[in-house]
């Protein structure tokens, strides 16, 4: 039992790792050609691996560990109340969506990155006590359904990978 939950812990820490290397090189690559503030999102794919290899239990601190120490590592620290309200938009819809059971993992994971978006907008509303923000959510809402797809796809491919390793064994 007590090899289990260290097995889960280092995973769980390797993931996080993982997620904080992908934050910081999508912080260096710059997609404002596409839309100005305009991110990937890779780092969420470590999200959704929590969430379908582990389940919501996990996911939820996990997501708000990771948008707490991905801030906190490039130095946005202001950004803290945008991400943790995108973070905790998309796990309530990513864990609602999983709980049903009738969607697929890139039909979650594209609907957990709209909801990122529209809480990070809703919380621009509220610090700038205006809704000119929400001009933003058809283009990012757009742009967030092809990121969340190619995040679910690339999940999908590494969760496919620890079902079939040893990794499946300590869950």
């Amino acid at each position: 039992m007590r090899g289990k939950i260290t097995l889960r812990v280092s995973f769980l820490a390797v993931l996080l790792t993982v997620a904080l290397i992908l934050s910081y090189l999508e912080s260096i690559i710059s997609f404002g050609f596409i839309f100005p503030g305009f991110r990937l999102g890779l780092s969420n794919i470590t999200v959704v691996v929590v969430l379908y290899f582990f389940g919501a239990r996990f996911a939820v601190p996990f997501g708000l560990i990771k948008s707490f120490f991905s801030l906190m590592f490039l130095g946005r620290f202001s950004s803290l109340f945008f991400s943790m309200t995108g973070m905790v938009f998309s796990l309530i819809v990513m864990i609602l969506l999983r709980k049903i059971g009738k969607f697929s993992i890139y039909s979650v994971s594209a609907c957990g990155s709209v909801f990122h978006i529209w809480g990070q907008i809703f919380a621009a509303a509220f610090y700038l006590s205006s809704l000119s923000a929400f001009i933003f959510i058809p283009w990012l809402s757009l742009l967030a359904v092809f990121s969340g797809i190619a995040v679910g796809w690339l999940s999908n491919i590494i969760l496919s990978r620890l079902n079939s390793s040893i990794c499946g064994k300590f869950r």
